[in-house]
């Protein structure tokens, strides 16, 4: 229901009252040039968005499955903004179902 999913900070609910939060934040998220990244991959939909000097990279498994991705450039001075598992993000190997946004500079 709705009244547990407000109660659990790691529920659905929350994580789209999250996600709303961030695109109201920065207008890298809603005016940024789009571009997708490993755009032959079926199974993850990534793609990063570029604004002036702000790029934001943001990343969804769309399957029940563990799936890779390749990035092209280095992620690991980005700050994750956004996710929706508690342990750490590994693009390699993505977790079935897992979303990230990750601010890349």
């Amino acid at each position: 229901s709705v009244a547990q999913q407000l109660e659990d900070e790691h529920s659905v609910l929350q994580f789209y009252k999250d996600l709303i939060q961030l695109r109201k934040s920065n207008d890298v998220y809603v005016y940024g040039q789009f571009d997708l990244v490993d755009a032959e991959n079926s199974q993850v939909f990534a793609y990063t968005r570029t604004l002036n000097e702000k790029q934001v990279l943001i990343v969804g498994n769309l399957t029940n499955h563990e799936a890779e991705l390749t990035v092209p450039f280095d992620v690991s001075h980005g700050e994750v903004k956004l996710f929706n598992y508690d342990a750490k993000v590994n693009l390699k190997q993505l977790r079935p179902y897992e979303a990230c946004v990750i601010e890349l500079n």
